[in-house]
């Protein structure tokens, strides 16, 4: 159902990053609130979106993997995470790939972005 609604306003809505804004926000309080399915899939439906900037893809994947990561365990993502080229981005994906992998590298990352 959730799909559904997000595809209709997908359609019916050209404010692409007013749309996926309220979508990042409506996933990141399902994670808050432990409703991994409902975030999986409103992050899902974030990366599927052609027209939401490389930025908002990215933060949807991390909440991605922190879904899948909290509701079935990092067994699942570990070699997806690791492989993701973080080098060219900005360093708080670094500090979020970091903390996904429960990585010690996390504490030069986060060292850099301060």
């Amino acid at each position: 159902m959730l799909l559904i609604l997000t595809e209709l306003w997908a359609k019916k809505s050209d404010e692409t990053n007013e749309r996926v804004s309220n979508l990042h926000l409506v996933g990141f309080n399902s994670l808050l609130n432990e409703r991994y399915l409902v975030c999986e899939t409103i992050n899902r439906a974030i990366i599927r979106e052609s027209r939401a900037s490389a930025d908002a893809q990215n933060m949807a994947q991390v909440n991605l993997w922190l879904s899948i990561k909290y509701a079935r365990g990092l067994g699942e993502i570990r070699e997806e995470v690791e492989q993701w080229d973080v080098s060219a981005l900005d360093v708080k994906y670094h500090v979020a790939k970091y903390a996904i992998l429960n990585d010690p590298m996390l504490y030069v990352a986060l060292e850099k972005s301060i």
